[in-house]
């Protein structure tokens, strides 16, 4: 009975290492192109050039901004962040809902998302960051206010 029970649990533990099917990995690789894994990484390190130009008051010098992209880099590798990706869906979505959003991604409608998406995903962000903070501070100040007022 215990070999049985540790062959269970060694089974277990070892599916749930296993590597998502190919299914969920063809289709996040559809859904995460290399193209936005290459944006992500810049969005890790480009704000912390910008930071680091702001407070010296100079460019970063080219080798320091090739570290800090290798840095980003290798902090999370492109085949680690499919797997990750590929791991939720798997947690979400049935093997056959994952061929349906692959047959989705590969026809007409679904290559034209995925060239405009980010564009559009710019947008709206652009437009929250227009909206938002200045709300933000219009409701701080009326919090004041009522804090003030006895």
């Amino acid at each position: 009975m215990r070999i049985f029970a540790a062959l269970l649990a060694l089974l277990l533990c070892s599916s749930a290492d296993a590597a998502p099917p190919a299914v969920y990995m063809e289709a996040v690789r559809i859904m995460v192109p290399r193209e936005r894994y290459d944006a992500m990484i810049e969005g890790m390190y480009r704000p912390l050039i910008a930071e680091a130009e702001a407070k010296s008051k100079a460019k970063m010098p080219p080798e320091s901004v090739e570290a800090l992209k290798k840095a980003a880099q290798s902090s999370m590798s492109y085949d680690e962040l499919l797997a990750w990706t590929a791991d939720v869906y798997q947690r979400h979505f049935t093997p056959q809902e994952m061929k349906q959003l692959v047959a989705f991604y590969r026809s007409p409608l679904g290559v034209k998302l995925e060239k405009e998406q980010p564009r559009v995903f710019g947008e709206v962000m652009r437009k929250v960051a227009d909206t938002v903070p200045p709300r933000m501070e219009a409701t701080l100040r009326k919090q004041e206010q009522v804090k003030k007022t006895p």
